[in-house]
């Protein structure tokens, strides 16, 4: 690849576009979009579109949209995971092979853990997310029907630089990215949600961004890029030991999250909720039956409070996703509060890599975690644990051949 230069911004429709819009209620829950084969290389990538909110009558109503004059009701949309939590899976494939290069399950409780973990309280405040009205007084100011949105998708094909998205035969020879939509009681929660029956819409919907030329000599090119591996696991006891074969060589995290499954697509339930793991006692780590990386059970020192886990379990949570010392500033998690829901944003994770080196592999060796907690005993069971494993990938392409190594 080389010339670098001419950056251009482009927008792309999706290419089974409806002027219903997406969503289960419109019959098309899947948005579609191609990428063709082209001279270039995309530096950002973004979905847009407007979000609405209808009840089971049909009208668009609600906080969500703030309509003045009418009716409102408490439609919780997706407060942790933002718009993102429309998504169940984001797959991105070759064009010119149809393989998959990428893709990622239950996206709403990935999205979760990942802006609470990187972000601010201020930042959740001020909608880096997103989503600009999880607050009733800002709905009422904006009197929108029908939010606009910008997401940035949370796939590590996507987040891996500005020279991976390489569309020429120098590299992918064009992608598809396919996203699909939640179910409409995943993306509501609340007491109105649940006696009203909303769903969402959504329409305008496009990819924008900034692409950039390069020549095309077919030559091909190695890419690394980093890429989110997607487990659901139940659990039924308070004593619960998960063992997954991966088949992963570059591991260098994995986090994970806890929800009731009676709650997993509920409108008497938030899909991106992060307070199940009240009154954890010790997690532990372990990598072909021996203790990896930490070579002890690891305990919320000082103990847990009526706030969630803390300290030594949530810091390594954290550290999951980025060496901790790399996390920019003071994030949701470590303040274990968020406006509006009741705080806590807890969960398990480890690194394997403090440096931002190499990782851990598993290709011949199971990873296993086992978790001392009332996961198990409380009214919540069987509980729902969604696991994601950070791994580096590298992908050899030329002329739309495509060869994934993990």
């Amino acid at each position: 690849m080389s010339a670098i230069g001419n950056r251009q911004y482009f927008v792309i429709k999706p290419i089974n576009s409806s002027p219903d819009g997406f969503g289960h209620n419109s019959g098309l829950s899947q948005i579609k979009f191609s990428l063709s084969n082209q001279n270039k290389v995309v530096e950002s990538l973004r979905l847009v579109g407007e979000f609405y909110s209808y009840n089971g009558a049909g009208a668009h109503i609600g906080k969500a949209n703030g309509v003045a004059g009418a009716a409102v009701y408490d439609y919780n949309t997706p407060r942790k995971a933002g718009l993102n939590g429309m998504f169940s899976t984001i797959t991105i494939s070759s064009k010119t092979q149809g393989r998959v290069i990428e893709r990622v399950n239950n996206i709403h409780r990935l999205a979760s853990t990942v802006n609470t973990s990187l972000n601010s309280q201020e930042d959740m405040d001020c909608d880096i997310m997103g989503w600009a009205v999880n607050n009733q007084k800002v709905a009422e100011r904006l009197g929108l029907i029908g939010q606009p949105f910008m997401l940035n998708l949370p796939m590590g094909l996507l987040n891996s630089g500005s020279d991976v998205l390489d569309l020429s035969n120098n590299g992918f020879a064009g992608l598809n990215i396919t996203l699909s939509m939640n179910t409409d009681s995943t993306i509501y929660g609340g007491t109105d949600a649940n006696t009203n029956k909303p769903y969402a819409v959504v329409k305008q919907v496009s990819l924008v961004g900034v692409w950039r030329n390069v020549d095309s000599d077919s030559k091909g090119r190695v890419i690394p890029f980093n890429t989110y591996s997607s487990y659901f696991n139940v659990l039924n006891s308070s004593n619960e030991s998960v063992s997954t074969t991966l088949g992963l060589s570059n591991v260098t995290g994995m986090f994970a999250n806890f929800l009731a499954t009676s709650n997993s697509s509920s409108y008497t339930a938030e899909c991106d909720d992060l307070t199940q793991l009240d009154n954890l006692n010790r997690v532990t780590f372990g990598k072909g039956g021996k203790l990896r990386p930490n070579s002890y059970r690891v305990r919320p020192v000082p103990s847990v409070d009526n706030q969630g886990t803390s300290n030594q379990v949530l810091r390594q949570y954290n550290a999951s996703l980025k060496p901790f010392n790399d996390i920019r500033h003071s994030n949701v998690n470590l303040q274990s509060t968020i406006s509006d829901t009741n705080g806590e944003n807890s969960g398990v994770g480890v690194r394997y890599t403090t440096t931002g080196g190499s990782g851990e592999s598993f290709q011949n060796s199971v990873f296993q975690v086992t978790l001392e907690s009332d996961l198990g005993t409380s009214s919540n069971v069987p509980t729902g644990m969604y696991s994601f494993f950070v791994n580096q990938n590298v992908v050899g392409v030329r002329g739309g051949q495509v060869a994934v190594e993990s």
